[in-house]
């Protein structure tokens, strides 16, 4: 199973076009993920796209592809 977890696209949101277009991240299937520490320019308050381009070999229930939470509920969302 592959657990790509949290904040995916907002890294891909950041890079330049022309440096993101050759470029992917990998992950070998075992316990994976990528964790960018919060930052209140992630708090999305107005309208917003995620999108995720992903090649799951398998995939099981409940499994993110990317997640913020806030112990207050406020400002989260899950994909």
């Amino acid at each position: 199973m592959r657990l790509i977890n949290k904040y995916i696209p907002f890294i891909l949101l950041f890079l330049s076009t022309s440096f993101s277009q050759d470029y992917s991240i990998n992950f070998d299937g075992n316990n994976d993920y990528i964790l960018i520490p919060d930052h209140n320019q992630l708090d999305l308050t107005e309208n917003y796209t995620i999108e995720a381009w992903i090649f799951p070999e398998s995939f099981t229930w409940l499994a993110g592809i990317v997640s913020k939470y806030q112990t207050s509920g406020a400002n989260g969302y899950l994909l």
